[in-house]
């Protein structure tokens, strides 16, 4: 007995000091940080150029995924996009308030829809990102102020507790979360906070601006990329790249001419004069090994896309055409890989409005078959996929 109890006793000395181990490498001293703007390379975007490449020159489509549609697989809109080796993770926070999992054939794997006030379940979808090297599935609990942690075939895990709700969320480390704080519910004044998994703040960064009555925001402030996490700050121009203890300002966009560039607002009529005179960069931004490519949402300017080869450092104005018919159902990339393969979205509605457009006008049958086979207008999302055209190889 006393071995047994001196045995308990050592297991439990290991534990505690483990998990001592555990909460201080986790944790960190709360600090307000600059940004490392040694590296920060300045893109300039002519908008007034009438240079430019059409956008078949610069983007080819390879293929489509069509998302398989089952008596439990209706998708009403897509929300957010997570491609990773194995899956095609579809978020919809604003019909069917789930998440979708499918292969990455299209076949549908599973759906998380554990929505209720229960212990395993989750109220609303604020966000949703991966985790544990994107075997776990992490939904954001606006209601409960908890992540709901699912693995990629739906089963329930476990429940992260006490964490605030944030407009987005990223993973940066087994430690680390980042997250945009629109409403300042940390009380930082800042936009974004680094915290530990039981919500301790490690740093803060970016000026928040938002006030009770300024209810503009970006169309995304956080994105997970190959190599890492990115953000951008309200409606400044500079984009940044997030650690577990440091910011780097990675790429700051200029325009000819001048756009938003600043944190000033106060309210909304103020923003959306600046924005009719001026234009903004709304956070649309795709980030592979080799390109960048962004948006300017200009009035006056026709909304013209860039891309930044970082072999040749040229940045290329691109414009939408239909000397590709295919190009039709043509939307700003909502994932992308490494290598330059980027995906979006299309309704089934809209593609079999275009049926026999695509038939009379695009040459290529074989892919237009495999599109249309099986496909009817009440039919899921289908997946786009296109990949940047590298001219020359270094």
């Amino acid at each position: 007995m006393v071995k047994m109890r001196s045995l308990f006793t050592l297991f439990l000395f290991c534990s505690l000091f483990c998990s001592s181990l555990f909460l201080f490498s986790c944790s960190g001293s709360v600090k307000e940080i600059q940004s490392n703007d040694s590296s920060c390379k300045e893109l300039v975007a002519d908008l007034k150029s009438d240079e430019y490449e059409e956008i078949d020159k610069i983007l080819s489509i390879e293929d489509y995924i069509k998302l398989e549609t089952k008596e439990n697989c209706f998708i009403g809109t897509i929300s957010k996009l997570i491609v990773t080796d194995s899956e095609i993770i579809v978020i919809d926070k604003k019909i069917a308030n789930s998440v979708y999992v499918f292969n990455k054939d299209g076949s549908f794997r599973t759906k998380i829809s554990e929505r209720g006030r229960g212990p395993q379940e989750y109220l609303v979808i604020s966000d949703v990102f991966l985790i544990n090297d994107d075997k776990e599935i992490c939904i954001t609990d606006f209601e409960h102020e908890r992540i709901q942690v699912f693995d990629c075939y739906g089963k329930y895990l476990r429940t992260i507790k006490n964490t605030t709700w944030f407009r987005a969320m990223e993973s940066l480390d087994s430690c680390t979360l980042i997250a945009f704080d629109e409403c300042d519910f940390m009380k930082t004044g800042k936009s974004f906070v680094a915290i530990d998994y039981s919500n301790n703040i490690k740093y803060s960064f970016g000026n928040n601006i938002y006030s009770s009555i300024m209810t503009f925001g970006r169309y995304q402030n956080l994105y997970k990329f190959y190599d890492g996490v990115y953000g951008t700050v309200n409606f400044e121009n500079t984009i940044y790249k997030f650690t577990s203890d440091s910011v780097y300002a990675c790429y700051k966009i200029s325009t000819i001419p001048q756009i938003i560039n600043s944190s000033k607002f106060k309210d909304d009529k103020q923003f959306l004069d600046e924005e009719n005179r001026m234009g903004l960069f709304n956070g649309e931004l795709i980030n592979t090994e080799r390109f960048l490519m962004f948006r300017i949402h200009s009035n006056d300017y026709g909304d013209p896309l860039f891309v930044y080869d970082k072999y040749s450092e040229k940045i290329t104005k691109v414009k939408l055409t239909l000397n590709n018919p295919i190009n039709i159902f043509w939307n700003f990339p909502i994932a992308c890989t490494k290598k330059g393969e980027c995906y979006y979205a299309v309704s089934a509605s809209k593609a079999i409005n275009y049926k026999d457009f695509l038939y009379e006008t695009y040459d290529d049958e074989q892919l237009l078959n495999k599109l249309y086979s099986s496909l009817s207008a009440d039919s899921n999302p289908i997946i786009c996929i296109s990949s940047f055209i590298c001219k020359d190889e270094k």
